[in-house]
């Protein structure tokens, strides 16, 4: 069998979108054991231990979180 080969060159051009920058997250009220953030519309939230890797936390489309510990600090 006869094969022949052909190189072809394709040039791809990638632009980046104009997005604004994220709204960082604001508290809209708390108790010893609860925080609520002021919900952002299409956001997802996540809280960990102060200093714990974001992997340590799950996302969720809810802006409060429960059951945390009195005195302890968190990152959201």
């Amino acid at each position: 069998a006869n094969y022949s080969t052909t190189t072809t060159t394709v040039t791809l051009t990638v632009s980046k979108a104009n997005v604004a920058s994220p709204v960082a997250p604001a508290l809209a009220s708390k108790t010893t054991v609860t925080i609520t953030l002021t919900p952002i519309t299409g956001y997802e939230y996540i809280l960990v231990a102060d200093g714990a890797a974001i992997t340590s936390g799950t996302w969720q489309d809810s802006n409060t979180f429960s059951g945390l510990v009195s005195s302890t600090a968190y990152d959201v």
